[in-house]
């Protein structure tokens, strides 16, 4: 699509169809970006650095919402302690659902922003995932949030995806395919296609 010597009369879109770049060196050795926001001109047609764009999202909602005190243990294993009071949540997503394991947050993690796992987008923030990811839950740290537990539980949790913000006008929090698989070490092909075909899908 961006070499106009290599159009015929077919296209294999591959992961283009989700607004991806196969990776960040294609990325790079095709568009040849150094700014986000450069143009390069590839013979008379201009391409802009934003010529794919993220279309998925991967959305939840929370199914329970729960106040936890110093020394309570959250997940399998025991691996997360709480160390000061917290509000937790509980989504009803797991490994089974797509969530890798691998975005578990022991408290060795949890600690160091930063290195810092698992997150989701709730009310514009990013919360991370406390303890072990479950097969079809997993438990997220909502303290942060100011919002009415109402208008949290009412509120859309977005796994891969944008979410406004609350902190200013027309600003938006984004969680992508790309960062989470940068984050265990695999591929954005399979965040994507790991979610498994039973999940509602909603065309735009």
């Amino acid at each position: 699509m961006l070499i106009p010597e290599a159009h015929f009369d077919m296209v294999r879109c591959g992961i283009a169809i989700y607004g991806l770049w196969p990776s960040a060196e294609t990325q790079n050795e095709f568009l040849k970006i150094r700014n986000p926001k450069s143009e390069i001109r590839n013979k008379s047609k201009i391409i802009n650095s934003n010529f794919l764009k993220p279309v998925l999202s991967f959305k939840t909602k929370i199914v329970q919402i729960k106040e936890v005190k110093v020394g309570d243990k959250i997940g399998y294993g025991c691996t997360f302690e709480v160390k000061k009071p917290m509000t937790i949540a509980v989504i009803p997503v797991g490994y089974f659902e797509g969530m890798d394991r691998g975005l578990s947050n022991p408290n060795t993690c949890i600690h160091l922003r930063g290195v810092c796992k698992g997150e989701v987008l709730v009310c514009g923030k990013r919360c991370p995932i406390v303890g072990r990811i479950c097969m079809n839950m997993s438990v997220i740290n909502i303290t942060q949030i100011r919002n009415t537990k109402s208008e949290i539980r009412n509120s859309e949790v977005v796994i891969i995806g944008k979410q406004a913000s609350r902190q200013a006008r027309g600003a938006y929090a984004e969680i992508t395919a790309d960062e989470i698989a940068k984050k265990i070490g695999t591929i954005n092909y399979e965040i994507v296609t790991r979610i498994p075909e039973y999940i509602k899908r909603v065309y735009k």
